[in-house]
């Protein structure tokens, strides 16, 4: 790992499927409504640093270890990265249904 401790928001890959589907039925009702900018991610309070989703998926799988990079060069990154859904939750009533810890 580069960074351990850089929050991102993590999810399964059919959550935001599962909102395009769901954002798609809208716009086929109501184009001009829903023609805008939407963001499909996790709660606010399931943002997992890398270190605790690693951990979460060797706990998971039962087994597996890792590495943490020292290295000095590598490319900067965003130590915090999120997406605000509460538009999407508001608007659209599309909320996530798995958790960083679901399986």
């Amino acid at each position: 790992m580069r960074n351990p401790y850089s929050i991102r928001p993590w999810q399964h890959v059919l959550e935001p499927l599962s909102g395009y589907l769901l954002l798609g039925a809208h716009m086929h009702n109501d184009p001009i409504k829903f023609a805008d900018a939407w963001n499909f991610g996790p709660m606010a309070d399931d943002s997992k640093t890398v270190l605790q989703l690693v951990e979460i998926a060797i706990e998971i799988w039962g087994s597996g270890q890792y590495d943490v990079s020292n290295a000095v060069n590598h490319v900067h990154e965003a130590g915090l990265l999120k997406l605000d859904i509460n538009k999407t939750t508001n608007e659209m009533e599309w909320i996530p249904k798995w958790n960083a810890k679901s399986h």
